[in-house]
């Protein structure tokens, strides 16, 4: 079993490094020109939701918003980067 274990490791084929931190940064500068693509209520909900981690409400709260308002922004924002990465990746 450990000769399998070996020999399927060995099959199993995984980038170089610099191919990998290639594609990771072509990722990241497509994950950019599509925040700079968004108005910029989208950008800075996007911005605490996705990369800070605030709560719905907290963003509703600090935004003096709904928090339905911010539902409907962050649903059309994932939906936005999530079609436009597609193409992109």
């Amino acid at each position: 079993a450990l000769n399998e274990v070996s020999l399927q490791q060995m099959n199993c084929v995984e980038p170089p490094l610099q191919e990998r931190a290639y594609q990771a940064r072509q990722g990241q500068q497509a994950v950019d020109r599509a925040m700079e693509r968004l108005r910029p209520r989208h950008r800075e909900i996007y911005v605490m939701s996705r990369i800070h981690g605030v709560r719905n409400t907290d963003i509703a709260n600090r935004l003096g918003v709904s928090l339905r308002s911010v539902e409907r922004h962050v649903s059309e924002i994932s939906t936005y980067m999530r079609e436009t990465l597609a193409t992109c990746i």
